[in-house]
């Protein structure tokens, strides 16, 4: 019978996990948390609730290198994780159709795909010659490597990720935090060459277009009051907008398209 592993990397301390696991827990074999927060590390704070929903499926290691980067910290827990199939996950993506990708993991697919989700096979176990974006991102997806038959898509299989209900600035704080570590390479170099205001409309420009590009944002209302407690305020954009337009003295559109050259914007 397959057996799938789940990789979580957590980088704070966000009860937000907690939701993530409650729906996946039945349908996996080993939850992989990779901790790279400090006070992940006490046992008072979150590890005891993760490790009561998980069991004994809890694999909980710490992550290794001194800068938090998510592509690494996937990487450490695909190396710890024991089973032949990885499922990696952010710690706020609530997971639907688990239970049809992982049906379709019988007939022996290389990747099983969902919308914005997608199941791997473990090369450390299969020694599979599979180039995997979760492996070396920076190499992008393997689409030569892959032939038609290597491929599942299951439609039923998506995610609601909750980072998008997060307050609109800390969305962008995110962007920024990612050009300044590099992990947009060349692109990034071009844009930490522009100034604030600049930075600031490209991270805007960032989450906007994937904000309406993704789908990832569409929740159904009942799940937005639901959760609308846990965060406070949904979006808080038209706030943001008011911050922007105070502190640049100019309109928050004609700002953010004059601030950033358009073969900068993806």
């Amino acid at each position: 019978m397959v057996k799938l592993s789940a990789v979580i990397p957590v980088h704070k301390d966000d009860k937000i996990i907690v939701h993530c696991l409650q729906r996946i827990i039945s349908l996996v074999d080993e939850v992989v948390i990779v901790s790279g927060a400090p006070e992940m590390d006490a046992p008072d704070v979150l590890k005891p609730e993760i490790a009561n929903i998980a069991g004994d499926k809890l694999s909980w290691i710490n992550y290794r290198d001194k800068v938090w980067h998510k592509d690494v910290a996937i990487r450490q827990g695909i190396d710890r994780a024991e089973h032949e199939w990885v499922m990696p996950l952010s710690a706020d993506m609530l997971v639907f159709g688990l239970e049809q990708a992982v049906a379709s993991l019988d007939s022996d697919p290389l990747i099983v795909c969902g919308n914005q989700i997608n199941l791997w096979r473990n090369i450390w176990h299969t020694k599979d010659c599979v180039r995997m974006y979760c492996i070396a991102p920076k190499a992008g997806w393997p689409h030569k490597e892959l032939k038609l038959k290597d491929w599942r898509f299951v439609p039923e299989f998506y995610i609601y990720h909750l980072g998008w209900l997060r307050p609109f600035h800390e969305q962008i704080a995110k962007h920024r935090r990612h050009i300044e570590r590099g992990l947009w390479e060349d692109l990034g170099t071009k844009v930490l060459e522009l100034d604030d205001q600049g930075q600031e409309s490209w991270a805007i420009h960032h989450v906007l277009r994937y904000r309406n590009d993704s789908g990832e944002n569409i929740f159904p209302p009942e799940f937005i009051v639901h959760h609308y407690d846990t965060w406070g305020p949904t979006n808080q954009m038209d706030e943001y907008v008011r911050s922007y337009e105070e502190r640049h003295g100019v309109d928050f559109y004609t700002g953010i398209m004059n601030a950033v050259p358009p073969e900068l914007i993806v």
